[in-house]
């Protein structure tokens, strides 16, 4: 320590201030408890409290080995764990003490042979403490950290006196804390960032910190006032949060938004602070320095910060470097750049690999020779994170060299770049993990599912699909495609500070996976019903916590058939935001028994659900735009893609199901543009929900276009009324089968809803071979190519009591078939 005004304010812990005279004799009483020799290891398990901290001090006040554990962590672990120190005091609390007993006794063992100490049943000490020790020999080992196991088991990492000191003497000289500041501890005490940075660095400088125990950002706002903080310490994932809290009302007023565009041509940091003084005063208006650890902060998110006037430093390191390698010094801050390497400290690049040596560097892995030779080299230490220095000098991390995807094609992939390139699209994900399968890229995620159930979307995975996944996919080269998706019934696997557990990610359960899950079914009818239901209809099992789109699979048709079951089988109408709120198959079996009128098994009648005439306002059969739209469209179709037609006389004059397969955006426009205009004129086309068609210029067409918006999150039973209804009034419909574009130029499975219309209502269906609209403009591309086109119209086919999927599959085949004479 360096502190020479003991009275001064060392801790503060709600309302218990402790000043450094004070946290002196809690530390000699605490080493009066723990009766240790020099070098004996000593286990702290126990939530961030001011005990943890007397009980760290008072274990180097006897030369003792201090190992830290994480509170959360798994029982399992903590026996290895245990097993591998072999410590002769536990210091914990009554939560840990009761956490010790669940893991021995799991294994059928007697609590492990070591002293426990609990801080919750502590009396004082009798008889004089022993006096305060002044010197340690600077190699003795100070802990022993566990690592936090983001790349396999947790490993014992010894750091010494030296190597504590080598980075607090280099955050000293960085200017990066002060005697005067009064910094914020938040994080878990047990990780070797938040241990220097909110415990030993601070006592030692002599400044004050406040600890927070509820991580909401009211309290955490709160404490940030009231006692005038001056320095935060965090991680990206808490950064990542203020971002999007400030963001989001920025975002919602145009004068925020001139004054951010203001603020960012400026680019000064005081006049960004006046500018928005209201923001820094919800942060308490006192903070000088914000600083970013535990793992790579978005560089985007840093210059957003930066331009509201906030100082994000970051800096970079791992838990056998004590944990710093590099920061920004205080004044020289390089936003991208994780910082100088820090007094003292070396860095070199070797075959891309970030490697350091110096007195930061670790002793090695406790009990573990091997792995200490395989990391440490000439006393180089190889961090296996990939990055660079600049001819400045500072260093950027662009990733963990394990972590990097290498394709069957030879190209290196960052999953760190994709995973937040897809997470700034849209906040319907909350968290995604990039992974290899099969030499393509596939995501797993975890949907924001409380956003899902505000906004009532029902359809998680069309949703994630339509406005994220094919969104990424289409600003970006073949090879960076995410081309499978896996929804995640649980977070991702992440350490305390927010690092993926990359290598627990083949191992998360995903919905739609049939796992073993032992899951005991109601005994209620009514979930009895819904489950023989589900059964018929998808063929599989069903269990009472399968989610209907995750798990079973319904899309936006099967969720329809759904809801008229259960108002013909219960009496009651199930709304689209019903099946958002239960979304299982035992909620919504609990929901219904709640509401029910009667439990009567009953069938699914298409006859009856289209028989019921809705509203639908029809635009004029000669409508002026469509003529226009034709005469502009029909010349440039000819000339820019050679469209040649066939088959068009097959078209029937009686109402009858267009089927067209799905291969571009150009697909609706080849409709307009070259069907004979006798028939055009009395077709609606059925298109899927789009944002375009919420603008001005998209309700504007949709009124003289002849367009249907099928919704599949919300109302489609009645858009499907309005459908039937329109064939009914003697007009054609054009339904798109595959529901969407093709991916890849092939075909898609064609859904059942043109087939349960032509035969509940007993209309032809024509199916249209197109064929080279892909290649004219395909998934990811604005400008369409130099490309032949060919539409065909096939024969047309009767329903004849053919069952729907007879009649799907017959439509399909015919197109098919079509298609593969012509290639």
């Amino acid at each position: 320590m360096i502190i020479n005004d003991f009275n001064k304010t060392a801790l503060i812990d709600g309302e218990i201030e402790i000043t450094y005279a004070e946290l002196i004799e809690h530390v000699r009483e605490y080493a009066a408890l723990i009766d240790i020799e020099p070098g004996e290891r000593v286990v702290i398990l126990a939530e961030n409290r001011l005990e943890w901290i007397y009980a760290l001090y008072a274990i180097w006040n006897h030369g003792g080995i201090a190992v830290p554990l994480d509170f959360a962590m798994r029982e399992e672990t903590l026996r290895t764990v245990l097993a591998d120190c072999r410590p002769s005091v536990i210091c914990t609390s009554a939560l840990g003490a009761a956490k010790l007993d669940r893991a021995s006794s799991r294994r059928g063992q007697d609590r492990p042979g070591a002293k426990l100490i609990d801080f919750d049943a502590l009396e004082r000490p009798a008889g004089a403490l022993p006096p305060l020790r002044t010197q340690l020999n600077p190699d003795d080992t100070a802990l022993i950290v566990y690592t936090s196991g983001t790349t396999g088991p947790p490993k014992g990492v010894m750091l010494s006196y030296t190597n504590l000191m080598a980075t607090i003497n280099g955050l000293i000289d960085f200017d990066i804390m002060r005697r005067e500041d009064r910094v914020i501890g938040l994080l878990p005490f047990h990780h070797i960032y938040p241990l220097q940075g909110t415990i030993i660095l601070p006592l030692y400088v002599g400044a004050t910190v406040v600890y927070v125990h509820e991580l909401n950002s009211a309290e955490i706002l709160r404490v940030l006032k009231q006692h005038r903080i001056t320095f935060f310490i965090g991680v990206p994932r808490l950064y990542e949060l203020f971002h999007r809290n400030i963001f989001a009302r920025i975002n919602a007023s145009a004068a925020a938004r001139t004054l951010l565009r203001l603020a960012r041509r400026v680019d000064n940091l005081t006049f960004s602070r006046v500018l928005f003084g209201r923001i820094h005063t919800m942060f308490g208006g006192q903070v000088r320095l914000y600083a970013s650890g535990g793992s790579k902060l978005d560089a985007a998110l840093a210059r957003d910060m930066r331009d509201l006037g906030f100082v994000l430093d970051e800096g970079y390191g791992v838990s056998e470097t004590a944990p710093i390698i590099a920061f920004n010094p205080f004044d020289r801050i390089r936003l991208g750049s994780v910082g100088l390497p820090l007094p003292g400290t070396q860095v070199t690049i070797h075959d891309g690999e970030i490697l350091t040596r110096g007195p930061h560097v670790m002793q090695g892995y406790f009990n573990k020779p091997q792995e200490t030779e395989s990391k440490i080299h000439d006393g180089w230490y190889h961090t296996g994170d990939a990055g660079y220095l600049d001819e400045d000098g500072y260093l950027y991390v662009t990733g963990r060299k394990d972590d990097m995807i290498v394709l069957p094609s030879g190209k290196n992939i960052n999953p760190e770049d994709i995973e937040r390139d897809i997470l700034a699209i849209s906040p319907l994900i909350e968290d995604i993990g990039v992974m290899q399968r099969d030499g393509k890229l596939a995501a797993l995620i975890y949907p924001n599912y409380a956003l899902f159930k505000k906004e009532k979307i029902a359809n998680i995975v069309d949703a994630i699909r339509r406005t994220v996944i094919d969104r990424y996919n289409s600003g970006v080269e073949g090879y960076r495609k995410i081309l499978e998706i896996a929804i995640l019934r649980e977070p991702l696997p992440k350490t305390n500070l927010g690092k993926l557990q990359r290598f627990l990610m083949d191992s998360v359960l995903t919905y739609g996976e049939r796992r073993p899950r032992d899951i005991p079914e109601p005994e209620i009818r009514e979930y009895a019903l819904l489950k023989d239901f589900l059964e018929q209809q998808t063929g599989r099992p069903i269990l009472p916590d399968d989610h209907f789109d995750l798990d079973v699979g319904l899309d936006s048709l099967a969720r329809v058939e759904l809801q008229v079951y259960v108002e013909s089988t219960f009496g009651l109408e199930l709304a689209d935001e019903d099946l958002a709120h239960h979304p299982t198959v035992q909620s919504l079996a609990e929901f219904v028994r709640a509401g029910q009128t009667r439990a009567e098994d009953s069938q699914v009648d298409w006859k009856e659900i289209f028989s019921r005439d809705v509203a639908c306002a029809l635009p004029p059969m000669n409508s002026l735009t469509l003529r226009i739209m034709r005469a502009v469209l029909r010349p440039l179709g000819r000339a820019w893609f050679q469209v040649r037609t066939s088959g068009m006389h097959k078209l029937p004059s009686a109402p009858f199901i267009l089927a067209p397969n799905h291969q571009s955006y150009l697909d609706a426009v080849l409709l307009i543009a070259f069907l004979p205009w006798e028939v055009i004129a009395q077709t609606c086309i059925v298109a899927k929900q789009q944002p375009f068609y919420t603008t001005t210029l998209g309700r504007w067409l949709i009124e003289r276009m002849h367009v249907i918006v099928l919704d599949g999150d919300k109302d489609l039973k009645a858009s499907l009324q309005a459908i039937a209804t329109v064939l009914q009034q003697g007009r054609n419909v054009a339904i798109f089968p595959e529901g969407t574009r093709s991916r890849d130029g092939s075909l898609a499975p064609f859904k059942k809803l043109f087939a349960i219309l032509s035969t509940e209502l007993d209309l032809m269906v024509v199916p249209l071979a197109i064929q080279g609209a892909f290649e004219a403009l395909p998934r990811g591309s604005l400008c369409p190519r130099h490309a032949p086109i060919a539409l065909a119209v096939c024969d047309p086919i009767r329903p004849d009591g053919k069952d729907y999927d007879q009649l799907r599959i017959r439509v399909q085949c015919a197109i098919e078939d079509h298609l593969q004479e012509r290639s």
